[in-house]
C-alpha cells in the first residue's frame, strides 16, 4: 500500500529541523476537541479549542477556531483559525493562520472546513507579528482551569524558553518580570511589555481571569496584593 508523502514547504521543513511537532491538516480526526473556551479576549461569538499530540515528537499543538454569526443570514462560520505548535526539547514554536497563500484572504467555513498547512500563511509570511502577544516562558496563552488549559494531557512546558520560528525577525524578548518577581509573576513570567501584550492580554486577564475568574485582580485601582503589583510594575509602564 502506497503511503503519500507528508505535505511540506520550507517553513514546515524548518519547523521539523527544530523538533517542532507538525500538526495534521485542518479537518483531520487527529485534532482532538478540548471544549469551548469560556473567555476569548478577541470577542468571537464562540471559540473552540483543539489540540494535537505527535506520538514521536515531544511538545504540543493547539488550534482555536473562532466562530462568528453572519448578521444577514444568522449562520455561524469559522472566521479565524490560528494554529501554534511548540517543541518540548528545543522550545521552538511555529505559527500558522487561516489566510490563503494564493489570495491573501481568510479561508472560512463551517464544520466541514478543511485545508492543508501548505495552503495557509505561516511565521515566514504572515503580516501580523504573532509574538507581539505570544511571549513568555512558553508560546501558549493559557487560562488555568479552562478548555484552553491543555497541560494535563499535553506538554506545554518546554525545556528551553520558547523562541519563534520565523524568517521575519520575530523574537520572544526577555521577560519583563521573571517567575517569582512580584505578585503577578508568582506562577508565570510576565513578558516584555508591548501595546498589544498590555491591552489585549494583560488588561483583559487582570479584569477577567487572573489570578482566577472568580476573583480577578482588576487592572485599575486597589491596594490589594495583585493590584499593587499591577499599578507599580505594569500599568504605568505599558505603551499607550
Amino acid at each position: 500500500m502506497l503511503i503519500p508523502p507528508l505535505e511540506t514547504d520550507d517553513y514546515i521543513k524548518t519547523c521539523r529541523e527544530n523538533n517542532v511537532p507538525i500538526p495534521p491538516a485542518w479537518g483531520s480526526d487527529l485534532w482532538i476537541h478540548q471544549g469551548t473556551a469560556t473567555i476569548d479576549f478577541l470577542d468571537s461569538d464562540r471559540t473552540e479549542v483543539y489540540a494535537y499530540k505527535n506520538p514521536t515528537v515531544p511538545g504540543a499543538c493547539m488550534a482555536l477556531p473562532r466562530w462568528v454569526v453572519n448578521d444577514t443570514t444568522g449562520a455561524e462560520y469559522i472566521q479565524f483559525l490560528g494554529i501554534i505548535c511548540q517543541s518540548k526539547t528545543t522550545g521552538k514554536a511555529c505559527f500558522w493562520d487561516n489566510i490563503s497563500n494564493e489570495t491573501g484572504t481568510r479561508i472560512t467555513g463551517g464544520d466541514d472546513l478543511a485545508f492543508n498547512l501548505t495552503d495557509i500563511q505561516n511565521g515566514n509570511t504572515l503580516a501580523e507579528d504573532c509574538t507581539d502577544c505570544h511571549r513568555g516562558k512558553n508560546v501558549f496563552l493559557i487560562h488555568p482551569g479552562t478548555a484552553i488549559d491543555i497541560s494535563a494531557d499535553h506538554d506545554i512546558d518546554p525545556n528551553v524558553r520558547y523562541q519563534p520560528v520565523s524568517s521575519q525577525g520575530w523574537t520572544n524578548p526577555p521577560a519583563y518580570a521573571e517567575r517569582g518577581d512580584g505578585a503577578c509573576a508568582g506562577c508565570h513570567e510576565i513578558g516584555e511589555l508591548s501595546f498589544n501584550y498590555c491591552n489585549v492580554l494583560l488588561k483583559n486577564a487582570a479584569n477577567q481571569t487572573m489570578p482566577s475568574s472568580a476573583d480577578p485582580a482588576n487592572w485599575v485601582g486597589d491596594g490589594t496584593f495583585y493590584g499593587t503589583h499591577i499599578q507599580a510594575m505594569i500599568e504605568e509602564r505599558c505603551p499607550e
